[in-house]
C-alpha cells in the first residue's frame, strides 16, 4: 500500500470546497487576500494605491449572496490583535515612500535622527520594511555602509524617492540579520539558562522563542529554557517580566 503524503501545513485552508467549484472567486480566495493584506491593513489606507476595502468590494460582486454574508463577516473571524501599536498617522508619507522604494527597488535619500543623536543625511537602498512589536523599521544598505542595517520609521524626518535603481541582493535575507538575535537587536550570541516554575512550565514549553532554544523538564515540574541568543536590554526585560518565577542559571 503506497503511503499518504503528509498533508501541508494550511492546505484545508486554500483547497477549494466542492460546493464552490463553479465559482470564480471563492470565499477561500478571500481569506488569502484578507489575510495577505492585514501587513497593509496596518500601514493605513495612504500606502496601498487601493485599500483593502475597494479590492474586497470589486471582489464582492462575484459572489453569491451566501458568500457575500461570509465576506462581511471575515473581520470579526480574523483579527489581528496587535498590542501597543505605535502611531504613525504623522508618519504615513514616510511610510508609503519607503514602500514604494523596497517594491520596486528605488535609492532614497533621507534624514535620519538616531536616539540621542544628530540629524544627519543618509543614501540608502530599502530592502526590507519590518514590523516588529508593534513597530516599522525600514532595513537597508547606506551608502557609506557594506552592511544592512535598522532605521526606525519614526525617526525619519524627511525621505525622498531618487529615480537612481538598484538590484536586489540576491542571498539577502532579513532572516540572517535576525539570527542569534532576541527581537530584532544583533549582536555576539551567548547562552543563557532560564529555570521556569512549574505553574510556567506547559506556557514556557507550549511557544516558539527562538530557533536556538533547547528545553528540559525537571524532575520537579519546572522546566529550564536554554538559549543561545544577543544579551540585549529586550532580553532581560523579557526575563525579568516573569519575576521570581524565573531563575537565571549559570
Amino acid at each position: 500500500m503506497q503511503a499518504k503524503e503528509p498533508r501541508k501545513e494550511w492546505e484545508w485552508l486554500i483547497r477549494r470546497p466542492a460546493e464552490a467549484e463553479s465559482s470564480g472567486a471563492t470565499i477561500y480566495h478571500l481569506i488569502s487576500v484578507d489575510l495577505a493584506l492585514e501587513y497593509f491593513r496596518m500601514l493605513g489606507q495612504k500606502v496601498v494605491a487601493l485599500s483593502v476595502e475597494e479590492v474586497l468590494e470589486k471582489i464582492e460582486k462575484l459572489l453569491s449572496p451566501k458568500h457575500r454574508q461570509l465576506l462581511n463577516d471575515l473581520p470579526r473571524k480574523f483579527y489581528t490583535a496587535a498590542w501597543a501599536p505605535k502611531d504613525y498617522s504623522e508618519h504615513l508619507d514616510i511610510l508609503e515612500d519607503a514602500t514604494k522604494a523596497v517594491v520596486y527597488q528605488n535609492v532614497v535619500k533621507m534624514t535620519y535622527k538616531p536616539a540621542g543623536g544628530e540629524p544627519h543625511e543618509l543614501k540608502v537602498r530599502p530592502l526590507t520594511l519590518l514590523y516588529h512589536k508593534g513597530g516599522f523599521y525600514l532595513v537597508g544598505i547606506a551608502s557609506t555602509k557594506r552592511r544592512p542595517v535598522y532605521f526606525n520609521i519614526e525617526r525619519i524626518q524627511e525621505m525622498k524617492i531618487t529615480a537612481e535603481k538598484f538590484e536586489y541582493p540576491r542571498r539577502y535575507h532579513p532572516e540572517q540579520m535576525l539570527d542569534g538575535a532576541w527581537g530584532i537587536f544583533t549582536g555576539p550570541a551567548e547562552t543563557f539558562r532560564l529555570k521556569y516554575a512549574p505553574e510556567l512550565s506547559e506556557y514556557i514549553s507550549s511557544r516558539h522563542w527562538h530557533r536556538s532554544q533547547k528545553i528540559s523538564r525537571e524532575k520537579d515540574g519546572s522546566v529550564v529554557l536554554t538559549l543561545n541568543v544577543t544579551d540585549s536590554e529586550e532580553l532581560r526585560s523579557w526575563i525579568r517580566s516573569f519575576g521570581k518565577q524565573v531563575q537565571v542559571l549559570p
